[in-house]
């Protein structure tokens, strides 16, 4: 009884461990996924600045012929 007890602590704690390790890697994933995003975000930001500043050039050379 003694024996099949410790069998079961030991894989309740190896599931215990494998639930740490997954969790380790998702709080890695995460972190890249947030960085990815701000990255993204900080790109559209310039890319929007960019189009506006064509529209305005075009409304201003439309504007003048």
């Amino acid at each position: 009884d003694t024996n099949s007890h410790l069998k079961a602590m030991n894989r309740f704690y190896g599931s215990i461990s494998q639930a740490m390790d997954n969790l380790t890697e998702s709080i890695e994933d995460t972190k890249r996924y947030k960085t990815e995003i701000a990255d993204l975000a900080k790109n559209l930001g310039s890319l929007n600045q960019i189009y506006g500043n064509m529209l305005s050039a075009m409304t201003m050379a439309g504007n003048r012929g």
